[in-house]
Order: C-alpha cells, then sequence, then structure tokens
C-alpha cells in the first residue's frame, strides 16, 4: 500500500534538516550591509569571521554589537502531481547575530586580541496543511475510491552557535596575520507529524498516525586563518582560510511511532521507537576566500570571492533498522553529500557628506547539498535508494542597503537584507497505479528580510579624533574631489 501523502511528509522533511548554505548569515553592522563581501577590507568586528588578520590592521577597534536585527521570514512550498496545494509560513521575529569586543594582554603590545559570539546558522520553520474530505483511489490493496482527509505538519529549530577568540599582529608594516578559534555548538531539532483518517467503500473507518522527531547536538572546532596586506595607495587585500571542521562530540536521538489501524490484518500495524545516543557525525569542508577593498575618491569597493571543498556521501547519523510490534521492518537513513561551490559579491560604500554613506552589496550563495535524504526511506518501484530521494539544492540571491551615520560618539548603522531562494522536482510519487497528468512540478520558495540597527561604540577620544580628522580633510578636498 503506498500512500501519496507519505510521499509529501517526506518531501518537508528533507526540507526541516535546514538549508544551511555557506553565506546564509553575515556578521558586523557594515558588513551585514556590505552583504560580507569583506574578507580584505573588513573595518568591523565582523572581521573575527571573516578575516582575523585585520584586526591588526583596524585603526579603531570597537565594541560591536548588533543591537536588533529583525527577520521577516516567508517560506512557501507549491506542491505539485499527487498534492497539488501551497503551504505557506510567515514569521517575523528579532534576532542576535553577533556581540564582539576586544582587550589586552599585559605587555602584548604587538598583538592585539578580540572575543565574539556568533549565531553563525539558524532555521526554524513551521508548515500545516489540511487537506479537507477528498474522494481518491489511494490505497492501492482495495478497490474503488476512498473518502478521507489529512492534517500534517512540520517544525523545525536548528541553530550553530560559535563562540571564540581572536589573535593578530603585524608581522611588517601594513601586513597581518591572524587567527580565530571558535568553540562550535550547533543543535537541530526538526518533527514531522501525519493525521490520516479514511472511509473505505464498505463505510468502515480507518485511521493512521505518523510522527517522527530528530534531535542532535554536536560540539566540534572551527579555525578561521587570515592574511590582510594594505598597499601604498590604500588598496586592501585579504585571504582567509577555513580548515575543515575539527567534531569533538556528536549525538542523536529519534522517536518514531505509526499505527494504522482499520484497513486489514495485512495491512494494520502498530510501531513505537526511541533510539538515544545514536553514533552521529558532522561535517563541514575545506574553505578559502579572497577579498578586496578599492578606495575610488570618497567612496570604497568592495569585491569577494570564495571556494568550499566537497564532502563524499556520509551518514550524519547512523540508524539500525527498527522492528515495529506488529513485525514491520522501517529503513531511516540520514545522509549528506556536499558538492564543490564558488560564490563572489560586490559591496559599495558610497559617500554622501561628512556624518552619512550609502552602503549596497550583493552576493551570491549556491547550495553545496548535492544530496541530502530524508529521515523517512521511501518506498518506489525502483531498487535504487537513490532515485527516492528528493534533493532540495536551492540558490540563494542577497541583497543589501543602508545607511551609516557617524555620530561623535558613536557610528549609527540601519539598513536591510534581502534574500531569495527557490527550487523546483518532479514529483515522484502518484496516488496509486495511474500516473499523474498535469503539473508535476513541486516549488519550495523562501524569502527573507532583515532590518538591522547596529551600534558601533569606541572610546570617545579615538572617535572625536577621528571625526575631527575627517572634517579637516573634508574641508582640504572639499573643491578637489566632487561629491557623489
Amino acid at each position: 500500500m503506498k500512500y501519496f501523502l507519505y510521499a509529501f511528509l517526506g518531501m518537508t522533511t528533507i526540507f526541516s534538516f535546514g538549508q544551511q548554505n555557506y553565506r546564509s548569515e553575515n556578521y558586523g553592522n557594515r558588513s551585514i550591509l556590505l552583504n560580507g563581501n569583506v574578507t580584505g577590507s573588513v573595518e568591523d568586528l565582523g572581521l573575527t569571521i571573516y578575516n582575523p588578520a585585520r584586526l591588526a590592521l583596524v585603526d579603531n577597534p570597537v565594541f560591536s554589537v548588533n543591537a536588533k536585527v529583525y527577520e521577516l521570514t516567508d517560506l512557501r512550498f507549491e506542491a505539485a502531481g499527487a498534492i497539488d496545494e501551497t503551504l505557506s509560513n510567515s514569521n517575523f521575529d528579532g534576532i542576535p547575530s553577533l556581540l564582539a569586543g576586544t582587550f589586552e594582554i599585559g605587555d602584548w603590545k604587538d598583538h592585539y586580541f578580540a572575543y565574539s559570539f556568533v549565531t553563525k546558522s539558524r532555521l526554524g520553520t513551521n508548515l500545516d496543511f489540511g487537506s479537507g474530505v477528498r474522494i481518491e483511489d489511494i490505497i492501492e490493496s482495495l478497490p474503488g475510491e476512498e473518502t478521507y482527509l489529512a492534517r500534517l505538519g512540520i517544525s523545525t529549530d536548528y541553530k550553530d552557535e560559535w563562540f571564540g577568540v581572536t589573535w593578530a599582529t603585524e608581522v611588517r608594516p601594513n601586513f597581518s596575520v591572524g587567527i580565530s578559534t571558535f568553540l562550535s555548538i550547533s543543535t537541530n531539532r526538526p518533527n514531522a507529524g501525519i493525521r490520516f483518517g479514511f472511509l473505505l467503500d464498505n463505510d468502515t473507518v480507518a485511521s493512521q498516525i505518523r510522527d517522527v522527531s530528530y534531535d542532535s547536538t554536536f560540539y566540534g572546532l572551527v579555525w578561521k586563518v587570515g592574511l590582510a596586506y594594505r598597499s601604498s595607495n590604500n588598496w586592501e587585500y585579504g585571504i582567509n582560510l577555513t580548515p575543515p571542521y575539527l567534531q569533538l562530540f556528536g549525538d542523536s536521538q529519534i522517536e518514531y511511532e505509526e499505527i494504522l489501524s482499520g484497513v486489514g490484518p495485512e495491512d494494520d500495524r502498530l510501531i513505537s521507537v526511541n533510539l538515544d545516543n545514536l553514533e552521529s557525525q558532522f561535517k563541514r569542508p575545506l574553505g578559502v576566500s579572497f577579498g578586496m577593498g578599492i578606495p575610488w575618491k570618497k567612496n570604497k569597493f568592495h569585491l569577494s570571492a570564495e571556494w568550499h571543498g566537497g564532502i563524499d556521501a556520509y551518514d550524519v547519523t547512523k540508524v539500525p533498522t527498527l522492528i515495529g510490534e506488529t513485525g514491520e521492518e522501517i529503513n531511516i537513513s540520514i545522509e549528506e553529500e556536499l558538492r564543490p561551490v564558488v560564490n563572489a559579491g560586490l559591496g559599495a560604500e558610497l559617500y554622501l557628506n561628512k556624518s552619512f554613506n550609502l552602503y549596497l552589496g550583493f552576493s551570491t550563495d549556491f547550495s553545496p547539498y548535492k544530496q541530502r535524504i530524508s529521515i523517512f526511506d521511501l518506498v518506489s518501484d525502483t531498487e535504487d535508494e537513490s532515485e527516492n530521494a528528493i534533493n532540495l539544492t536551492g540558490d540563494f540571491f542577497n541583497y543589501s542597503f543602508g545607511i551609516d551615520y557617524k555620530a561623535k560618539w558613536a557610528s549609527i548603522v540601519v539598513g536591510a537584507n534581502y534574500t531569495r531562494s527557490s527550487d523546483s522536482f518532479e514529483d515522484p510519487f502518484t496516488p496509486g497505479d495511474e500516473p499523474v497528468t498535469g503539473n508535476t512540478v513541486s516549488k519550495i520558495i523562501l524569502t527573507q528580510w532583515n532590518f538591522l540597527i547596529g551600534i558601533d561604540i569606541g572610546f570617545v577620544k579615538d572617535l572625536e579624533n577621528k571625526f575631527k580628522g575627517e572634517e579637516e580633510e573634508e574641508e582640504k578636498d572639499e573643491n578637489s574631489l566632487p561629491k557623489l
């Protein structure tokens, strides 16, 4: 017996494991508005991520807090084929992204240190679908059509928090090296459920309940190794190397319950399994990024490109075959395979006047996922399980804009980021033996707005001197440099 709603649940469960690309988040107030294109030219404490070597070249290290980032996320699932429904979920919330500051150690005057707390990745989704009463032939083992209704939902809570320390020093004037070491703590808690009732042609009522939840926690170390150089004409260059992730600890658990009754002795089932302390692993590949900061008159342009390697297919969690109370075998597969990707972007810092700068940014965020298999091993008509995997590999395109206001006591940044991703796939499932006619392409569309208000607070004396110097420079160049 094949239920097309199993197929739907499998599709949404895949998405619940998160679409975490390499540039899904940005850090540091100005770096956010430049869309993270600051490997060679970062000036806020987002440098702990983008290029730790810049810590030794930044003239005025500050305490930085992305005071508030408000996020509006809209997720749409347009299911075709056997389901032909649209689900949507919108969420508006405030989120933290970076807290960072600098500190000193004794007489190490030529060495610079910073700390940072970063929300590296996060994803929260909630989808719910009610079919209403329908009539279709969905049970292959029984003749005729069945009257049914269904309720299914899915939610996830994924988060990866980094806690780190950064060190940097100048090895010679205008050339520096730096290293950031982070402890990564990531948690992933998706769950999905189905409530399914149908009326058979003999007026017998049957029902099905199916719930699955997954809970994983990983601890590991992440490094960022940076080089930074500033030329005599103030062009800036940077390279940032990210070695492979080193896992310290990984643990997962799975709960699976299924009840199917009223169909008949051959089909009825009762399954309840709770597995703890499952062998689990999490991998991140080698990555390297390159960036430039190019001044032009009173403006500045930021270029970046990055490469991340691939990872062969591996089991995120090893799950033994589950045996239900009525003898059924359930195979759960949680696998991942990553392809190499190259991303690039451009940011612009445009001078308006002595108090305001305009920021613009664009970047790509191509998906590294070559394969992501659901925790459901859905049965199809083929023996090749890889054909059952619905691999969602949506690419993201990010846009940003904002204003930086320079007061004498601080710098205030206000702006927004817009991200969009869409992915489509052919629906391989049918409600019975007959092929689905019409549209068979399902889509997932994700759009996201981040609205931020950030403050950079430095030592008051340094800020006043810097502000005074900018005023004097503006008066000197006012007649020789055109304004934007």
